[in-house]
């Protein structure tokens, strides 16, 4: 995403426009990668943990980012698409797509194309969220041969 992009996108969200919330917002890309915490530290090297906890935690409450928990208890954030309504205020439900995590690499990614069924419950109960993990190999990992497999595998 472009800068004057990035700040748009901050402001319609009510959230002022800071350079590392810029940086922090532009590491999602348009492949619908849901990254942990660890996983943007790595790719924003200069960005301390609190700052980019923090930075996270704000895009979050504010609608630009969901979360999900992965298979290894991680959580992980991937970007709201505009039309996006996981934050929505009226229903309190958030994250109803399935999600898509490599059992080779670990990363996940989200599936919105397919959103998840709504679920008839008991009189008396209130759901917050829903969750659905697919696992399998991402195109990357299953092309890999056996003698292509990294050692830690």
């Amino acid at each position: 995403m472009m800068e004057s992009n990035l700040s748009a996108r901050l402001e319609a969200h009510g959230i002022r426009p800071t350079a590392i919330r810029q940086l922090v917002l532009g590491t999602f890309g348009p492949d619908d990668r849901a990254y942990s915490l660890s996983e943007l530290e790595a790719k924003l090297g200069t960005v301390d943990k609190s700052t980019l906890f923090r930075t996270l935690t704000l895009l979050w409450e504010k609608g630009l980012l969901h979360s999900i928990e992965d298979s290894q208890g991680l959580t992980r954030y991937a970007l709201c698409a505009d039309d996006c309504h996981c934050h929505d205020q009226h229903n309190g439900l958030v994250d109803l797509h399935p999600h898509f995590e490599c059992e080779r690499c670990k990363k996940v990614w989200c599936l919105k194309a397919d959103p998840l069924p709504a679920v008839a419950l008991p009189e008396g109960f209130h759901q917050h969220s829903a969750s659905y993990v697919v696992k399998g190999l991402c195109p990357k990992c299953g092309s890999l041969t056996p003698s292509k497999l990294p050692t830690a595998l």
